[in-house]
Formats: structure tokens, C-alpha cells, sequence
């Protein structure tokens, strides 16, 4: 996508303790906070100023009371569930990538499956921006519950996935995403 940063790894460079972001404490999920995002503060604009592409959105920026709705009702950050939508997706719903992630929160059908099966005991729909919405935000709860309530390490879990943030660190082009969220979320608050 135009403006965003690319990172391209070194041939054989793998994952190494210098692109690993966390250290693990051990305990079954909870993690330290990620050193990459330690004290950093990415947007330097005022807050609560949504971005001007969602500003000219009207049937889009419908879509903010379902998020607001769906993240107290499962208790996450509104402003994170609202960074979160609008990197993934630009808050689309008629989105589909190349890995089959789908929607606002561009759900890979696996994700809504668990959420589904294992998280919530429901039958959401992914292709429903309403239903995308709340399994995005119950997938954020559980998150917060596997790496802890660092925004940072919830977006790097969201983006990379929690067994693969856990097991290996933050990948560098996780963090580049994870900075992309945290410099958005300010502008949802």
C-alpha cells in the first residue's frame, strides 16, 4: 500500500534475539511490554481527529457506534478496536485479502471460527460487518487475556498471532504494523 513501510529481511537472517521484541516471563501468556513501543508516541497530531478518508465516509463512519457498542461489551479500548478496523481494512467490510482474512477486522475464516467455536459458543457471521465487529473485538479480549494489556503486544498477537508472538517475538514487520496502530489509536480517542 502507498506510504506504508516495507521491511525486508537479510537472506538466512531468520529470527534472532535482536529482532525478538519481548522476552517471555513464562507464566502462560503473559508477556513483558514490547521494548519497540516502550515510552514512543507515533502520532503527534491532536487527538480524536478521526482520519480524513473516514471523515468523508459517512456510511462508513455508521460503522463507529457498532465498534464502540462491541468493545465496551467485551471490555477493550474502543480506540484500539477502532485502530485496529481502520489499519486492516480502512473500517471496508467488503474487503477480502489475499490470505482470506475478511471485513473490518479482516477475519481469516479460521479466526471466526474459533472465536465462534471456542470463544463466544455462537454462529457470527464474517461476511456481516455487525458480526465481523463483535468477533473482532472478543478475538482483542482474548488476546489481552493471552499477552497482557499492552496495546503493543495485543496488535503484534492480532497481526502475527499470539502462539507465534509468544513463541518468537515480535517480527520487525509486525512492529512496523504494531507502530502503525499505536500512532492511529490517538486519533480514535
Amino acid at each position: 500500500l502507498i506510504g506504508r513501510h516495507l521491511v525486508i529481511p537479510t537472506p538466512g537472517a531468520g529470527v534472532s534475539a535482536s529482532n525478538t521484541a519481548f522476552s517471555s516471563t513464562g507464566s502462560g501468556g503473559s508477556v513483558a511490554q514490547a521494548s519497540f513501543c516502550s515510552g514512543a508516541s507515533f502520532y503527534q497530531g491532536p487527538a480524536g481527529v478521526l482520519p480524513a478518508l473516514l471523515q468523508g465516509e459517512p456510511g462508513v463512519l455508521a460503522l463507529r457506534p457498532v465498534i464502540v457498542h462491541w468493545a465496551a461489551a467485551y471490555g477493550v479500548a474502543p480506540a484500539l478496536v477502532e485502530a485496529v478496523a481502520w489499519q486492516e481494512s480502512g473500517w471496508q467490510q467488503d474487503v477480502t485479502s489475499g490470505a482470506d482474512a475478511v471485513g473490518v477486522g479482516q477475519l481469516l475464516p479460521a479466526t471466526a471460527d474459533f472465536v465462534n467455536n471456542d470463544l463466544l459458543g455462537t454462529n457470527l457471521n464474517i461476511a456481516s460487518a455487525d458480526d465481523n465487529i463483535q468477533m473482532m473485538s472478543a478475538f482483542l479480549a482474548y488476546l489481552i487475556r493471552e499477552v497482557g494489556n499492552d496495546p503493543c503486544m495485543v496488535a503484534a498477537a492480532y497481526y502475527q498471532g499470539p502462539a507465534a508472538v509468544t513463541s518468537y517475538g515480535v517480527f520487525p514487520e509486525t512492529q512496523q504494523y504494531v507502530r502503525d496502530v499505536i500512532a492511529l489509536e490517538p486519533r480514535f480517542g
